[in-house]
Parts: structure tokens; C-alpha cells; sequence
């Protein structure tokens, strides 16, 4: 019996076991960004596992934490095993830079669409230059930074310092409208000189408006403009609208007008001076025209480019030219042509009397019509007109003044003078 209380002791001696002495590594103190999260780590090892982590009096199964320190501390951590067994205590400081303070003033607020904006980044803090700045798109960018908005929105900017902590900021642009513009013409082409009306479609609406018509002339404000092209060409125009914020919409409509040259009308005659019987030859002298149109006062007309005429009797016939181009422009121009009276026969035909003449004077005219009277005074000043209806009229000259008078008799035939003096 002895023997075996004996054995058994030996056995549980030779079952106790030594294990390693608990320790641990952790991270290692370092520098982190203001603002910024870090993982802090602690391993063990030696001792009797499962293990219970203890950081600056918290108590956690992990053996990570994460914290955002917001100033420079000193984090502590110690391990105990599943034996209750204890390791030494560890302590990692983390040493926080100084923040980032960083903005973005932006010279305007309100733009027009496309207008340069000019960002300008105003920094302080953080572990000092070099900075590097990034864009919205992460391109890196250098300071002045320009920008042209398009469209209202905000504009955000990074920045990094040399310590590689990285702050952000943005500014908001608003973008006014453009103000619309559009306009139609009316006509859009003609004969010089050509009025053109221009309407532009919107209201006003506070709009102001510069048009130019691409033709030299003076530019117009006006909202609707009517507009008159001198020369012949092809003109482009412009509308300039500007809104009440300063915005500008500029319309350009290319070889909008097309003016025609006006041609130009002119002939001469030969003989210049011509009887009654005589024909006149006409030379068209005319530029730029296709087609003619001859009146002769005569009732007459011809469209031949050099035409030949003989005029029914003698008189003044007022004669006209109309030069007509291949796009319908004309021109026109008159002239008289004196083809003289026969006087002798005319004379013959037309009687007057008494001459010198107290109160009454006397016409008598032989188988002429569409006789009128004229009467001047010795400076060829018209005094009195007179519609002759009879073959014999007898005039009253009471009211006259003595002296010398000229009477000119018009006829379909002619014209004749006559001196009368009045007693």
C-alpha cells in the first residue's frame, strides 16, 4: 500500500509545466495630421493565451484601437494572459501637427457665364510650406488659379502641407443667365438702296442692344431697327444684347442681305436741236442694265435699246429712260427735248390787238386748241394766267399798270412771244 501512495506522487510532479514570461511589442510613438485617425497595435507573446488587452484604462478583446487625437498624447497599454499573469506596460505617443486652416476667397461671386473667376487659397498652420494644391479633379494645380464657370456650382480645392496632412475648402460661384437674342429681316435682299426692317424676338426685359449691320454705317441701339444699305453687296450682321447683370449674348447671321447694284440710266440725243419733221436718233449710254423702257411724252414708248423717234409735232416732250437690270433694279432718267414750231404758220394763225393797249386786248386763234395766256412784266415775272376757250377772246388789261408787257401764247403747236405795251 505504501509502494503505490508513492508512484502516484511522482506522477503528478513530473506533469507540472513552466511557460514563457508574457511580453509584448507595440507601435511605435510617430507624428499624425490634425483631425486624422491611426491605428495603434499591440502584440503578445509568451504566457497562457487567450490574452485581454488593457489601453489607458480601457479594457477591449482587441488588439488594435483606433483614435483621433486632437493634440499631442500618450497612449498606455499592458496585456493580461488567461493565467491572470501581467505584462510590462508600454506607452506610444502620438504627437499631433497643427491644423490646416485654409480658404479660398474668390475675387467674384456672381459672373457672368464663361467669365475668368480668380481663386485665391489663404493658408496658416499645419507644418508649413511646401504646399501642394489639387483641384476638384485631383490634378495639381499653382496658385493664382483661374477658373470660368459655365454654370453655377462650387469649387473645391485640397491642400497638403510638408508634413503630408491635408485640409479642403470651396468657394460657390453663381452664374447669372445669358440674356436670349434672336432677330429676323425683312426683306433680306433688294435693289440698292435697300430698307431693311429688323425685328429682334424677345421682350426687352432690361436688355440693351448694339447691332451692327456689316455695312460701315453707324451701329444701332435700338430694339428693332429699320436700316438702309447704300451700296450694293453682301452684308453679315450682328446683334450684340446685354442684360441688366452686364451679360452679353452676341448673335452673328452671315450673308444675311444681299443688295443688288442699281443700274445706271443715261442716253443723248442727235440732232440736239430739231424741226418739226425731224427724226432723233437716241444713244443709250446706260450702265449695269439688260432691258429698256423708252417713253417719249408722245404717248409712244419703245423697249429697243437705241431707237429712232419722230416726234408728231414741234413742242417740249419730256422724254424718260427706265434701265432695268437681270435682277429687276432700275433707274430712271428725263429729259426735254425742244423740237421747234413752224412760227411763220403759227404766227399767221394767232391775231392779237390792239397794240399799244388802253383796257381791252384781243386774241383770235384759226384752228388751234388748248390755248392758254400767260402775261409777264419786263422782268419775265408771271402776273397773270389765262385758260383761252374761244377762237376770239377779249381780254381786260384795265387793271395794269403802263409799260411793257410780254405775252406768251401756249398751244399744242408751239409757244409764241409777243411784246405789248400797255397805255
Amino acid at each position: 500500500m505504501k509502494k503505490l501512495i508513492i508512484s502516484f506522487a511522482i506522477i503528478m510532479l513530473s506533469c507540472e509545466f513552466i511557460f514563457a514570461q508574457l511580453l509584448i511589442t507595440t507601435t511605435a510613438s510617430h507624428s499624425v495630421c490634425y483631425g486624422s485617425s491611426t491605428i495603434l497595435t499591440v502584440t503578445a507573446s509568451g504566457g497562457v493565451p487567450p490574452y485581454t488587452y488593457h489601453w489607458s484604462e480601457q479594457t477591449v478583446d482587441s488588439s488594435s484601437i483606433t483614435v483621433s487625437p486632437i493634440s499631442s498624447t500618450t497612449y498606455s497599454v499592458y496585456v493580461t494572459d488567461n493565467n491572470g499573469n501581467t505584462s510590462q506596460t508600454n506607452f506610444i505617443t502620438l504627437y499631433v501637427s497643427p491644423p490646416i486652416i485654409f480658404n479660398i476667397i474668390a475675387n467674384k461671386d456672381s459672373i457672368c457665364p464663361g467669365e475668368q473667376v480668380l481663386l485665391a487659397p489663404v493658408v496658416s498652420g499645419g507644418t508649413g510650406p511646401p504646399y501642394v494644391f489639387h483641384n476638384q479633379d485631383g490634378q495639381i494645380v499653382t496658385p493664382p488659379i483661374f477658373i470660368n464657370p459655365m454654370y453655377t456650382g462650387c469649387y473645391l480645392l485640397s491642400i497638403e502641407d510638408a508634413f503630408g496632412c491635408i485640409d479642403s475648402s470651396y468657394a460657390c460661384i453663381y452664374v447669372m443667365p445669358s440674356p436670349p437674342v434672336g432677330f429676323l429681316a425683312n426683306p433680306t435682299s433688294g435693289c440698292q438702296p435697300l430698307t431693311v426692317n429688323f425685328n429682334e424676338l424677345y421682350p426687352v426685359d432690361g436688355r440693351t442692344f448694339v447691332w451692327d449691320f456689316g455695312d460701315m454705317a453707324n451701329l444701332s441701339l435700338a430694339h428693332s431697327p429699320n436700316h438702309t444699305y447704300t451700296d450694293s453687296g453682301v452684308y453679315s450682321v450682328s446683334l450684340k444684347a446685354t442684360s441688366s447683370f452686364g451679360c452679353i449674348t452676341e448673335l452673328t447671321m452671315n450673308d444675311l442681305i444681299s443688295v443688288y447694284p442699281k443700274p445706271v440710266a443715261n442716253f443723248n440725243y442727235h440732232p440736239i436741236v430739231s424741226n418739226a419733221n425731224d427724226t432723233i436718233d437716241f444713244s443709250n449710254l446706260s450702265q449695269g442694265a439688260s432691258s429698256y423702257i423708252w417713253a417719249f411724252g408722245d404717248g409712244d414708248s419703245s423697249s429697243i435699246i437705241n431707237p429712232i423717234h419722230l416726234f408728231p409735232n414741234s413742242g417740249y416732250w419730256h422724254v424718260s429712260l427706265i434701265a432695268i437690270s437681270d435682277m429687276g433694279c432700275s433707274d430712271t432718267i428725263s429729259t426735254v427735248i425742244t423740237v421747234n414750231i413752224d412760227e411763220v404758220n403759227l404766227y399767221n394763225k394767232i391775231k392779237c390787238y390792239p397794240n399799244p393797249v388802253f383796257d381791252k386786248f384781243t386774241i383770235e386763234s384759226e384752228s388751234l386748241t388748248n390755248i392758254s395766256l400767260e402775261i409777264l412784266n419786263s422782268q419775265g415775272q408771271s402776273i397773270k394766267k389765262i385758260k383761252l376757250t374761244n377762237n376770239v377772246n377779249n381780254i381786260n388789261l384795265k387793271e395794269l399798270p403802263k409799260g411793257l408787257y410780254i405775252i406768251r401764247i401756249y398751244t399744242d403747236n408751239g409757244i409764241i412771244e409777243k411784246k405789248l405795251v400797255k397805255q
